[in-house]
């Protein structure tokens, strides 16, 4: 009997060492569960937490980019660019000058990024220190078609590291940082502009390989000499007149027939197709005597390509230090500095084999 006794007892102290290991498991799992939940409101409720959720900003809502129709850069250069027909013009002195297309579309792009700016302060002192009020701000506005303003922005100081820039959105005091993609928007008028003296060249067909003959007439010193504040115009590195011709592979001067270094040639014409100017000037015009009618002391280069084309650069008054020039088929007078009409003019051509 006593053998029975002994074991129920370790079948009861057995079943009790199971239960009472249950109902810690048990319990150990509701802590665990109880301090889960704890930790999910932890989260979804931290004031910290959400701030750091706020942080993700977007200057221009990416929906809107699309209908952007006019840009103002206000800063120390004051930029206007307008969509017209699909293309992006600078709009100065109420004129319309080509914009670099690439650069302002990347710029709708930058402003439709999302990126990390956190609220770092809503007080009106820290706009004065940090140079975000209207009067002191540099600022962005875009809007669109109907004249709806789709981003108005406020760029202030930067921050000690240089790195990032405060910002503000215009009637908000909520004042952000981060990345400084805002800064290296305010460059000088300038710098917006599209100054390629043939811009559509690739769609008006006009290559290196369409190149044909090339009639280059350096203007007449006089008129170089009644430029640059009285420098002598002499010290321009300027080449005689000439012609060259497409001769097989190869290329010749039309005269005389002297074969030419094609390389050099094939090389200056790309630069004559690729050629940026320095600014553009609306106290010349295109449809001026000076460059319909060109004296014979005019500058012009012609680069005529197989289809029968001829692209005319002709070089006009002075204005400002600067050359006008006018190419044909375009409305726009380009201005150029000396050693922009040296390198229109070059001697490089003519170097022989």
């Amino acid at each position: 009997m006593r053998g029975i006794d002994h074991i129920v007892f370790l079948t009861i102290l057995s079943e009790r060492m199971i239960l009472s290991y249950k109902n810690k498991i048990l319990t150990l799992s509701a802590l665990c569960g109880a301090l889960l939940i704890a930790f999910i409101l932890t989260i979804v409720f931290d004031p910290e937490n959400s701030a750091a959720r706020g942080a993700f900003w977007t200057a221009l809502d990416p929906k809107f980019k699309d209908k952007v129709n006019l840009i103002r850069l206000d800063g120390e250069d004051k930029v206007q660019l307008i969509r017209n027909n699909g293309r992006w013009f600078v709009n100065f002195e109420d004129s319309l000058y080509p914009a670099r297309q690439n650069k302002v579309d990347d710029m709708i792009n930058v402003l439709s990024r999302r990126g990390s700016y956190p609220v770092r302060s809503r007080s009106e002192v820290a706009q004065e220190k940090l140079m975000l009020t209207e009067a002191e701000a540099q600022r962005i506005i875009i809007n669109d078609g109907d004249d709806n303003t789709l981003l108005d922005v406020l760029v202030g100081a930067p921050d000690a590291t240089l790195k990032e820039i405060y910002i503000r959105l215009s009637g908000n005091k909520e004042i952000r940082s981060g990345k400084d993609v805002f800064s290296p928007l305010f460059v000088s008028r300038q710098g917006w502009y599209d100054l390629r003296l043939f811009p559509d060249h690739e769609a008006e067909g006009l290559t290196v390989s369409s190149v044909q003959r090339v009639v280059a007439q350096p203007p007449a010193l006089e008129v170089l000499n009644a430029s640059i504040d009285g420098e002598d115009a002499s010290s321009i590195p300027i080449a005689e007149a000439y012609t060259l011709i497409r001769d097989g592979n190869g290329w010749k001067l039309e005269d005389s027939g002297e074969i030419m270094d094609s390389l050099a040639v094939e090389a200056y014409i790309r630069r004559i197709i690729d050629f940026e100017a320095n600014d553009f000037t609306s106290a010349l015009r295109a449809n001026d005597p000076a460059f319909t009618q060109p004296s014979a002391s005019s500058g012009r280069l012609v680069l005529e390509t197989g289809d029968g084309k001829r692209r005319i650069i002709t070089i006009g008054p002075v204005f400002a230090d600067k050359y006008g020039a006018a190419v044909s088929g375009s409305p726009y007078v380009y201005l150029l500095a000396d050693w922009q009409l040296a390198r229109l003019f070059d001697k490089l051509p003519l170097a022989t084999k």
